[in-house]
């Protein structure tokens, strides 16, 4: 009867002692699905969410496969994400609900006029984000072919790239309201409009063509330098021109760039005499007769 328990001790070591069958990936992989079943399932979240673990431990930790229980592992990360997840979009959803409740309620307490400013701001906000959607048609900042006189006032007037010649409140031509400042020259934009936009251009005061390789010439270098960093080189160029080079009454082009639905023209434009650098975008459908490079000599 004494020898009982030191048998019983001697049994335990051994036992303990004893080799354990090693586990599979392929164990491991049947394991976890039998802990969570929709782990099999193609195409459910976790599925999805454990393949997506997966292939992010392939690239970011492959040590993470050397333990053969990965299958495990990587299936209670996709549990605990999903959980993560669905966490996050409550807090969201709730959070979402509480601002629309406090909304409701700052509104009822809003006098009419407070709405209607509200409801106008919104209203603003809703069109930038439709402006912004449209960005890929964007001819300069934000103007677009076929925007209309109020849609062009509202756009510039919210511009940081162009600068006000008047009050925004003022009753004036729309040619007389903005302009372009590209150093210390001012360059005016002018609209030109078929029921709706389809070219503009910018152009600085004039100067008697005797200046043409002085002033003028600074002035075109300035421009076309802005130009190059909105839209890049030209796709075709030629020299500044000279005094009978230039093309009497009209534009005489010196770069172009040929953009996808715009066509963009730099050049020196004279009239009686005088001359200045002038820039054109224009709807190449609607806006006139394409602009062409002069014949060198």
């Amino acid at each position: 009867m004494k020898l009982a328990p030191l048998l019983l001790l001697a049994l335990l070591a051994t036992l303990e002692a004893a080799p354990v069958p090693a586990q599979t990936v392929e164990r491991w992989q049947a394991a976890a699905v039998l802990k969570y079943p929709a782990l099999k399932e193609p195409g459910s979240p976790l599925n999805r969410q454990f393949l997506a673990i997966v292939a992010a431990k392939r690239q970011a930790e492959p040590g993470f496969f050397t333990p053969a229980d990965w299958p495990m592992r990587a299936a209670d990360l996709a549990v605990e994400g999903l959980k993560a997840a669905e966490t996050a979009a409550q807090a969201q959803a709730q959070a979402e609900e509480a601002k629309a409740q406090a909304e409701a309620k700052a509104a009822k307490s809003m006098t009419r006029d407070q709405q209607e400013r509200a409801l106008l701001a919104q209203e603003r906000a809703d069109e930038a984000a439709q402006w912004e959607a449209r960005k890929a048609k964007w001819i300069f900042d934000k103007l677009i072919f076929g925007d209309s006189e109020d849609v062009i006032i509202r756009k510039l007037n919210a511009s940081k790239l162009v600068a006000p010649r008047v009050a925004p409140s003022l009753r004036v031509d729309l040619n007389s309201r903005y302009r372009w400042i590209v150093g210390e020259r001012k360059f005016n934009l002018e609209f030109e409009m078929k029921e709706s936009l389809v070219a503009v251009s910018f152009a600085c005061l004039a100067e008697k063509t005797t200046e043409l390789d002085t002033l003028v010439r600074e002035d075109w270098d300035k421009l076309r330098a802005a130009a190059i960093e909105l839209f890049g080189p030209p796709s075709k160029t030629t020299d500044f021109p000279d005094t009978k080079g230039l093309r009497r009454g009209g534009l005489t082009v010196t770069d172009l760039w040929e953009r996808p639905g715009a066509v963009i023209a730099l050049g020196v434009a004279e009239s009686e005499s005088r001359c200045h650098p002038a820039l054109r975008i224009s709807d190449p459908v609607l806006g006139g007769a394409p602009p062409v490079l002069p014949k060198k000599p």
